[in-house]
């Protein structure tokens, strides 16, 4: 599981993923893909920006060890 909260500022529910690598099978379309579309899914190396006070950092910091 995952906290919501951000370490740095203690803002609640402002945490947004905006980087990382993928990998999996989705199909191309002629509009594109959509990871919801995706038989396979695997990512890693997810940052994380807080909304409310800008910071970013690995997505291994909210591990909330369960």
């Amino acid at each position: 599981m995952w906290k919501t909260t951000c370490p740095r500022c203690g803002a609640e529910d402002e945490l947004f993923i905006v980087a990382g690598n993928f990998s999996g099978r989705i199909p191309l379309c002629s509009d594109g893909f959509s990871f919801l579309d995706a038989k396979h899914l695997n990512t890693e190396d997810e940052i994380v920006r807080c909304d409310a006070c800008g910071a970013e950092f690995p997505l291994g910091d909210l591990d909330d060890g369960a």
